[in-house]
């Protein structure tokens, strides 16, 4: 129910006479009728309109410029760059041991003298899913190197790793050990690798190795060493995060995501039924990496559902693979529809049932088609866009509404001690609802007025709903195939009086009433028929509200 704003009309309407009579002892007018009626609103509802001013909250379109829709939109799964690479911190051993002839040329040097060792080897970066890397660009990391030495002298030892480049210079880093007195003996070092890049083809002749080169310059103690001295060197990268990773980067299956889409105009659906003929879900797949993926749907279901819970199909069973993006910056797009036509139960029978959300479980796993070269940046994302589509175009049987409102009947009416007029004044409110209306709908009301803790009071029709808008005239005699079939051909017109005594309102405001509860019920036109009708944005509803107060005013006095 609309707030009452009786005492602000009046005041309009007294301002608007010449002659002069007593209104309470406050002021004096002239020649006043003791009814009064005025208009108080007049609305043209235009279905184009209305889907202009809420387009761009995507909830109402007009759907290929025809039937209307009801959308409902939401993102049923968002992986990151992270959830979509598998790649683990690595850790590497690499040792020279003197041979006997390196150990006799060291042996044979003055204390202070100086000989040099080189050596190489080529590392495995180590994978979980089959990966075959090219290159990882670095956007935080740390390469860590832990020494441990047996050799009995000073040693400075330059560790070298050619396709690890920061701005095109080879990463290389001198490390110091002074011989203790005691072996073993060690030292640590550790490079922040943000921004440097590590090659992993070897050259182009494989994939996910590197070289490590080292040079050990010994200076003589004058200890004397033996075959099997040597030196051991721990390399461990800490990934941290990426700025890129080039390359095959594997086949991984995340988690079973669940995820739910709600579904409000089931939420405030206190009966009845409201039937979709051709409802939808789009499903629109936006992937900024270049790793195509495969998405399973183990199960689609409404979790309120008493009948169909669970929906299957082909449309479920058979989704597309999902497309990569060709280049870093792209984006590829996939669609993808569940329609009545792909679905076991049907898209319709889940929704008859007026779930209050629906519940997608999905799978992901990249690259289902085996190898193939993919990129993956930290700015790169795969998710889902789900728009469920209502097209208006179907029926509502006994669509029942129910909400609760606060309103206090003294405030509204500004009676009272301080106010204008007193209980003695007013006779009877006569409101009249003309209703013009073009859509294939008609609409049942009902108010109750409750106390503060809700227990009602009295209502505002006599124990039934008053009919307070009748449905537009729809020829079914047409065929189904029809362009016409279910539209509108002619408006109806209904006029609804609705009268509150005097003692009405005085004995609302004497049992408390604060809230009223809203009750509402629509059909559509032969909807216990099953006929289906369709809602187009030529469509108006034109509705005119005006209020006749009666009073017990004496004009003679």
């Amino acid at each position: 129910m609309k707030k009452l704003i009786i005492p602000a009309l009046l005041f309009i309407m007294l301002g608007c006479v010449k002659e002069e009579w007593k209104l309470n002892d406050q002021f004096e007018v002239d020649g006043l009728d003791p009814s009064f009626a005025i208009s108080l609103v007049e609305a043209r509802l235009n279905l184009g309109n209305i889907e202009q001013e809420l387009d761009t909250e995507s909830f109402i379109y007009n759907e290929q410029e025809q039937v209307f829709a009801l959308v409902y939109s939401d993102r049923i799964f968002n992986f990151q760059a992270g959830d979509l690479s598998d790649l683990n911190s690595q850790n590497f051993t690499v040792e020279h041991s003197l041979s006997s002839g390196e150990a006799a040329s060291l042996n044979a040097l003055n204390g202070g003298q100086q000989i040099t060792f080189d050596n190489s080897s080529t590392l495995n970066f180590a994978v979980n899913n089959g990966e075959e890397l090219d290159s990882i660009l670095f956007g935080s990391g740390m390469l860590a190197f832990d020494i441990e030495s047996s050799i009995a002298h000073d040693l400075e030892i330059t560790i070298t790793i050619p396709s690890m480049t920061l701005d095109g210079n080879e990463l290389a880093q001198t490390i110091t050990l002074t011989y203790p007195g005691n072996t073993p003996f060690s030292a640590a070092q550790q490079i922040d690798l943000s921004g440097y890049t590590l090659d992993l083809t070897d050259g182009g002749q494989t994939n996910n190795t590197f070289d490590v080169l080292w040079s050990i310059e010994v200076t003589s103690t004058g200890q004397s060493s033996s075959n099997g001295d040597g030196v051991e060197i721990d390399l461990s990268i800490d990934l941290g995060g990426f700025h890129a990773i080039y390359g095959y980067l594997g086949q991984l299956t995340q988690a079973t995501s669940v995820d739910t889409q709600f579904v409000d105009i089931f939420r405030d659906l206190n009966n009845g039924v409201l039937h979709f003929v051709d409802p939808r879900v789009e499903l629109t797949i936006f992937n900024s990496t270049g790793i195509p993926a495969s998405v399973a749907f183990s199960s689609v279901y409404a979790p309120e559902n008493a009948v169909a819970q669970e929906m299957g199909g082909s449309d479920i069973d058979n989704f597309p693979i999902v497309a990569s993006a060709l280049m870093p910056g792209e984006v590829a797009i996939t669609e993808h529809t569940f329609s009545n036509l792909g679905t076991v139960p049907d898209l319709t029978s889940i929704l008859d049932e007026g779930p209050f959300k629906l519940v997608y479980t999905t799978a992901l796993t990249t690259n289902p088609q085996g190898l193939q070269q993919n990129f993956l940046l930290d700015t790169s994302a795969l998710y889902c866009d789900v728009d469920l589509v209502l097209p208006f175009y179907g029926y509502a049987d006994n669509f029942s509404l129910r909400d609760t409102l606060d309103l206090d009947i003294a405030d509204e009416l500004g009676v009272g001690e301080e106010d204008v007029l007193s209980w003695e004044d007013i006779k009877r409110v006569t409101i009249r609802l003309i209703a013009d209306n073009g859509l294939p709908v008609d609409v049942e009301g009902q108010v109750y007025f409750a106390d503060s803790l809700n227990t009602i009071i009295d209502s505002l029709f006599v124990d039934h709903f008053e009919m307070i808008i009748q449905r537009g005239f729809v020829d079914f005699g047409l065929d189904p195939n029809d362009p016409n079939y279910g539209k509108v051909t002619a408006p109806t017109w209904k006029i609804t009086d609705i009268i509150l005594t005097k003692e009405q309102v005085k004995y609302l405001i004497d049992h408390g009433s604060t809230k009223v509860i809203l009750n509402s019920r629509a059909n559509t036109n032969e909807s216990y028929n099953g006929e289906v009708v369709r809602f187009y944005p030529e469509y108006n509803l034109n509705l005119k509200l005006s209020a006749k107060v009666d009073t017990d005013i004496d004009l003679t006095e």
